[in-house]
């Protein structure tokens, strides 16, 4: 082997530590860039199991919101027979779809019967009438029974606390919010949270909203609710 054969091995077993380190560098960057730029990431951030539930059988806080119509809501146009809530923004690309999926479907299998369901918008300042209306369209929920609601975000943080469904905005600049089910009552009352994602509690809450019907309407006959795995998407 000549010397200079020998100089060019010595340098290129030099370089591969470097071309190494180089190498998984690039990847790390890469990844990180992946993680930052996944949408159903920065989606699922927001959905946060660790919201603290609300107070069984505590009332509902006074609220005033505009829903997708642009009419002006307060709690008390819910008085009288039982609401089901939940809270979204319909920007949201990771949880939020698949919350409402869940939503629609327990509408569909709940014809006629005297329920409301409430969308609560984590992020009012977006999620504008108009906003809200295209995205009730695109999911085909019902039209009379289903209202998406936005309001300020003091009363938001204390609705979403009663309801166990956000937190209070102002500390992290946005509202986390869980993937529960609240049902209330027809006086305004939180009767129970339930997971979403869970069919025996979505059983339970049917049992739960039968219960708190009036004595002449009953819920109709036990119906499955499809649950979508977590992560699928909507429409």
């Amino acid at each position: 082997m000549s010397g200079a054969d020998s100089r060019d091995r010595r340098q290129a077993r030099r370089w591969l530590p470097l071309a190494a380190i180089s190498v998984i560098a690039v990847a790390s960057a890469g990844a990180a860039l992946g993680r930052r730029l996944d949408p159903t990431r920065h989606a699922a951030a927001f959905c946060d199991p660790a919201v603290p539930a609300g107070i069984v059988g505590a009332p509902v806080p006074p609220f005033t919101a505009v829903d997708q119509d642009g009419n002006r809501m307060t709690d008390r146009d819910f008085h009288g027979n039982p609401w089901i809530a939940d809270f979204i923004f319909t920007s949201c690309m990771g949880s939020c779809p698949v919350l409402t999926q869940r939503l629609v479907a327990l509408q569909a299998s709940l014809p006629g019967v005297p329920v409301r369901f409430v969308s609560f918008s984590v992020d009012p300042a977006r999620d504008t009438p108009p906003v809200m209306k295209a995205y009730a369209a695109r999911w085909h929920g019902d039209p009379v029974r289903w209202r998406l609601l936005a309001t300020d975000g003091e009363t938001l943080a204390r609705v979403g606390a009663a309801l166990g469904g956000a937190e209070d905005p102002s500390a992290a600049g946005t509202a986390f919010h869980s993937d529960r089910f609240a049902l209330v009552d027809g006086a305004g009352r939180l009767l129970g949270l339930y997971s979403s994602a869970s069919e025996e509690q979505l059983a339970r809450l049917r049992r739960d909203l039968q219960a708190a019907l009036p004595r002449t309407q009953e819920a109709p006959a036990a119906r499955t609710i499809a649950v979508r795995p977590a992560g699928a998407q909507g429409p």
